[in-house]
């Protein structure tokens, strides 16, 4: 039994439980809870946004990660991941907006790297190839044990690496590298 039903922030804990259960419904509806309680508490939005991406509603996603963003418009991740969720919502050029803007609040190689995808399902390849190559510049930085524990990232950049080769030799096929977060395909 829950002895403070009426606290956003245990209802958002909660939430985030379910969602790293994989869990979406569960964590979709303690998250709103959660929200109805404090609503204008950005994180709330911001989780939500990640649960309606992860669960491929990027309609809702698109929702609350712009509200958070309203409410709290210096967090580089919101617009990163409002990037990926534009280019899954088939909007190139929004996304492409959304990931400058977050790289310019925070030059963080997760940015860098779902850009790059980004681009390159969109066509630009040499674009790509840049921003492919900050995140491998930021990525090979990174304390040597934080790089190892982010072994999808890795593999996301092995597999764009590895179509931006391929596209040395041919012509671009769109929508071969996924545009999604590491951990969230």
């Amino acid at each position: 039994r829950i002895h403070s039903n009426g606290s956003a922030q245990l209802w958002n804990n909660i939430g985030m439980c379910f969602f790293g259960k994989g869990f979406h419904v569960a964590a979709a509806s303690c998250l709103k809870r959660a929200l109805y309680l404090d609503p204008f508490e950005w994180i709330l939005c911001y989780n939500l946004g990640l649960v309606h991406l992860s669960a491929g509603q990027y309609a809702s996603a698109f929702h609350y990660l712009s509200a958070s963003i309203n409410l709290k418009g210096d967090f580089h991740a919101s617009y990163m991941y409002l990037g990926i969720t534009l280019a899954k919502l088939g909007d190139a050029s929004n996304s492409c907006r959304a990931y400058e803007k977050a790289i310019s609040l925070d030059e963080d190689h997760l940015a860098h790297l779902n850009y790059a995808v980004t681009l390159y399902n969109a066509g630009e390849i040499d674009q790509a190839r840049g921003q492919h190559a900050k995140f491998q510049r930021m990525f090979s930085k990174l304390d040597q044990e934080d790089a190892e524990g982010e072994w999808d990232v890795m593999s996301q950049a092995q597999a764009l690496q590895d179509l931006l080769s391929q596209a040395e030799q041919q012509p671009h096929q769109p929508t071969a590298a996924k545009g999604s977060a590491p951990g969230e395909s």
